[in-house]
């Protein structure tokens, strides 16, 4: 029996300009590029991102398990990830985890 292969891939280039490739199977993603607006536009291929997608303290300043999108597990329990104190945009940045 063979099973059809099919899923989502995105290449995101790092800051050494290496890509970074992900892959997702089905409805669930192995890792996910998560959008601070919660449009999960890069999911449903809207666009290839765009200037709410970031965190950064003038657009969303936490990720954790009460934000949208959140860090909870594809079933909504918690697994504990809080990050708040998301710096400005810039080329460095800093948070707390």
């Amino acid at each position: 029996m063979s099973m059809p292969l099919f899923g989502k891939k995105y290449t995101f280039t790092q800051p050494d300009g290496s890509p970074l490739e992900v892959v997702g199977w089905g409805d669930q993603n192995h890792a996910v590029f998560e959008q601070a607006d919660g449009e999960f536009a890069l999911e449903h291929g809207r666009n290839d991102g765009d200037a709410g997608d970031l965190y950064a303290a003038d657009t969303a300043a936490t990720f954790g398990d009460t934000t949208q999108p959140g860090s909870r597990w594809w079933d909504g329990t918690s697994w504990g990830l809080q990050i708040s104190q998301i710096a400005a945009a810039g080329n460095a940045m800093t948070f707390k985890v």
